[in-house]
């Protein structure tokens, strides 16, 4: 059970850093761009999108391997990776806050989504990279511990 869990939590690292290196395509993203043009406000809601899950399924995973209790909503998932040493270090504020972007691209209009987009595209790249070395740094653990 343990080793199926190492392997979807590697999985998950690999296309989380995968979908980091993509964010140099929405860096120059304006409002009147994503008002516009439809396929360039597709790709950054899918992107962004792709990266919150991401963090999600990590956390869940990362939670379920330490026989944590999951919490009630995502955003409790993700501030709970703080009780995971390789974690504890990290402002998981800002990451959890960002679970809420996900009910945003869904239900909400464009100039609020563009407001919390504009926001993550800043954001995302240095604070989600800190977040992906200390899940590889956690997978390294894990992976140890298997041995």
């Amino acid at each position: 059970m343990i080793e199926d869990l190492r392997q979807k939590f590697l999985r998950h690292v690999r296309f989380f850093e995968s979908e980091l290196g993509d964010s140099g395509h929405f860096a120059r993203l304006t409002k009147a761009i994503y008002l516009e043009d439809n396929d360039r406000r597709r790709n950054v809601e899918r992107w962004a999108e792709n990266v919150i899950n991401s963090i999600i399924d990590l956390a869940k995973i990362a939670l379920t391997i330490e026989k944590m209790t999951l919490g009630d909503s995502y955003r409790e998932n993700v501030e709970s990776l703080a009780a995971i040493k390789e974690f504890s270090d990290l402002d998981l504020g800002q990451i959890a806050a960002w679970t809420r972007l996900r009910n945003i691209l869904a239900h909400e209009y464009l100039d609020v989504r563009w407001r919390w987009l504009e926001k993550f595209i800043v954001e995302a790249p240095p604070r989600a990279g800190q977040l992906l070395e200390c899940a590889k740094k956690y997978l390294a653990r894990i992976s140890a511990d298997k041995d």
